[in-house]
């Protein structure tokens, strides 16, 4: 079999030109959309910046008070001497996020294990 190199290295310059001739040609799109917009928006706001008519402003409603959503009350933790309080607060972080959604939970106590 004789293969026809003289084809084979036209095609594969034929596909590398055009290939790169598409992404020139996005960048040069590319980049006159990016001097375009600009000066559209410009334009836009210039339109909208025309005076309206004084309207009186409605009073401002005061908001009720929503208390925050979440665990219930805060309970003290019996936490073994000798731990950290990061490693309570890692503990504590992790199990809320694995019981996510689960109903209400409280960390109640944190001890050493026995197993080394």
């Amino acid at each position: 079999m004789d293969m026809d190199w003289g084809a084979t290295f036209a095609i594969v310059i034929t596909g590398l030109i055009i290939v790169f001739a598409a992404l020139i040609g996005l960048v040069i799109i590319l980049y006159l959309s990016g001097r375009i917009v600009p000066l559209v928006d410009k334009i836009g706001k210039k339109q909208t910046a025309e005076p309206e008519p004084q309207k009186k402003a409605a009073p401002a409603k005061a908001a009720a008070f929503v208390p925050p959503v979440g665990p219930g009350p805060v309970v003290d933790t019996a936490v073994e001497d000798g731990i950290p309080a990061k490693t309570v607060a890692a503990i504590t972080s992790a199990v809320t996020v694995a019981l996510e959604g689960q109903g209400s939970y409280v960390v109640k106590s944190i001890k050493r294990s026995d197993k080394k």
